[in-house]
């Protein structure tokens, strides 16, 4: 999509973090944009500090667990702008804690939200995008976890490892349909999301595990970016329909040689009719 200004973008988690630095990238651009996210009054302050360079940005609490929300987001995405070109499911939660300390409603919790968060976007949205046939582009939040190992993690590192396997198989997909499908896959980014228990649903429990020493875990020299330079990252790779969005490639460490081998055999799959 090379010219996004005029274009809508739909951001869940839009209220913090890398949510907030994308939407704010896209409103820079002149485009317009939903902010879903389930913290109001975060969305609303996302809202409030956008750039305003042309487009409107609006705000909608959603769940996005929860199919039903996620169906009124999009109703209230086309009723206010009758089209959406950009979706970026976005919303993540992190838990730490080796599998005999883990509940099921930890896994469950994790898998709400960073997996069925994605489908629910997806079910809601592609229909819609590709009734529409005005092409558009789709970005599914991973993280670089998904391509090391490491114990403690497995809810997290799992779950995006299913959204990496989503992203691959929807660009194939949709590639005929002139809708580009890319995964981003953040590093090191100064984001609130060890903070994830603050929006765990009262009924799944609390959780008080606490994360073991991570031995792939960057060194502490390794750079950690701001939201807004993330943000600008997916923006540019909306406009070129990049496959891939590693913020810190050179953190994938000894798992780089299989990733480029995976990134080479989607973008020559998958680079023809996307626009």
């Amino acid at each position: 999509m090379r010219d996004l200004a005029g274009k809508v973008a739909v951001v869940t988690g839009g209220g913090s973090g890398i949510g907030r630095g994308i939407v704010h990238a896209f409103a820079e651009a002149g485009m317009s944009v939903v902010i879903a996210d389930i913290e109001l009054d975060a969305a609303e302050v996302s809202a409030e500090s956008a750039p305003t360079t042309g487009g409107r940005v609006v705000v909608a609490q959603t769940d996005v667990t929860d199919s039903d929300s996620v169906h009124a987001l999009a109703e209230r995405a086309y009723a206010e702008f009758g089209a959406v070109h950009v979706l970026c499911n976005n919303a993540g939660v992190l838990v730490f804690g080796k599998v005999a300390e883990l509940r099921v409603e930890d896994w469950k919790w994790v898998y709400g939200v960073n997996v069925f968060g994605v489908i629910n976007g997806l079910h809601e949205f592609v229909p819609r995008m590709l009734a529409q046939n005005r092409g558009g582009h789709i970005v599914n939040t991973a993280s670089v976890v998904a391509f090391s190992r490491g114990p403690g993690r497995e809810p997290y590192t799992s779950s995006k490892a299913a959204v990496v396997a989503i992203t691959e198989n929807l660009r194939l997909e949709l590639a005929g349909a002139g809708i580009g499908v890319s995964a981003l896959v953040p590093g090191g980014v100064n984001t609130r999301i060890g903070e994830s228990q603050r929006n765990r649903p009262p009924e799944l429990g609390s959780h008080a595990v606490r994360a073991p020493r991570d031995p792939n875990a960057p060194a502490p020299s390794a750079p950690v970016l701001e939201p807004i330079e993330v943000g600008r990252m997916v923006r540019a790779a909306v406009e070129r329909n990049d496959p891939w969005i590693f913020t810190h490639p050179e953190w994938l460490g000894a798992n780089l040689e299989h990733v480029r081998g995976v990134v080479a055999a989607i973008e020559d799959a998958g680079s023809a009719g996307t626009s």
